[in-house]
Order: structure tokens, then sequence, then C-alpha cells
């Protein structure tokens, strides 16, 4: 067998560890400190991407932000539609529903949890093509996984943490966005 051939495979398999350990230590701390480095974990599972794309020259495709600029001219639209709908909306659509459907179809958090971030990455594909999707995959992930840990506390929990996130990273990526413009 030719070890270097399955090298990607076992390298994502062992970040995927390490993230599922990361979780299960946050699970014992508070709501807060989970949401803080939940939210952090979503950007660092997008840069390699990022990196990555960019060594490429891939990484000067539109992406969400761009798109959501361009269509929504209101500052007060912008922020409700990045800071309230879409952490609220996207959660029970691509993080509840597939994760619930998922996990009683094949009994595994992590199948369900890959399945939430692919299907909220392809969503994102509209707007921001393909390079959006690949980079929303990431978070996806993240808000999946938070949304099967708080899961076991109650659904509401579950919804209201990864609205959180969502919400945060959200955020996050509008002030990133506003500071490369003021930069340009």
């Amino acid at each position: 067998m030719n070890i270097q051939k399955h090298m990607p495979l076992s390298l994502g398999i062992r970040f995927f560890q390490i993230f599922l350990d990361f979780t299960e230590r946050l699970r014992q701390q508070s709501w807060q400190v989970f949401l803080f480095k939940m939210t952090l974990a979503s950007f660092a599972i997008k840069m390699p991407f990022f990196i990555l794309l960019s060594l490429l020259g891939l990484g000067d495709g539109p992406t969400t932000t761009d798109t959501m600029m361009a269509q929504l001219d209101s500052p007060l639209v912008i922020l409700a539609a990045a800071l309230i709908w879409a952490p609220v909306f996207e959660t029970l659509v691509f993080q509840t529903l597939p994760i619930e459907i998922l996990n009683k179809m094949t009994g595994g958090k992590m199948v369900a949890s890959f399945g939430s971030a692919i299907f909220f990455g392809a969503a994102h594909y509209p707007d921001a093509q393909w390079l959006g999707a690949l980079l929303t995959f990431a978070p996806g992930l993240v808000f999946a996984w938070s949304y099967q840990v708080w899961r076991e506390k109650s659904f509401v929990k579950a919804c209201a943490m990864t609205s959180g996130i969502h919400l945060t990273h959200n955020l996050i990526c509008l002030g990133l966005y506003q500071i490369v413009q003021l930069l340009k």
C-alpha cells in the first residue's frame, strides 16, 4: 500500500480528531468561552483553505460578503441580514434539518456534521461561486459540530449557540471586510 497516496485522508482524519478533542474540552467550560473559542475555530479551519487558494492564484473570486454588499444598499439591512436573519435562518435550514435527518439515517454525528457543512457550503455557491462554497464549508463544519454538542443539552440551546457563533463569525467577517475596503 502506498502511504503517500493516503496521506491527505489520514491528515484530514487526524485534524478532525484534534478538533473533536478540542470541543470535548470546551464542553466543561462556560457557554461564553465555548462561543468565543468556536468562533475562533471557524476562522482557524477556514484559513488553510484561504491560504491554499491564494497560493494557487484562485483566491480572487467574489466572497459571500462581496455579493451581499453589492445586493444590499442599506447598512442597516446588511447588518440585519448578516447578524440576525442569516444566523437564525441558516442554523434552522443548514444545521438543524440536515443534522437531525442524517443523525436518524446514519446514527453518526461526524457524518451528519460533514453532510451539514457540505450543504451549508453548497448553499453559498450561488452567491460566491465555488470559492465561497469552499470557504463556507469550514465554518459550516464548526457550526454543525457546535449544534451537535449543544443538542445533547436541548434543541433550543443548540439553535441559540449555533446562531450565536454564526452571528459572531459574520460580525468579524463584516469588520474585516470594512478594514480591507479602507486599505484599498
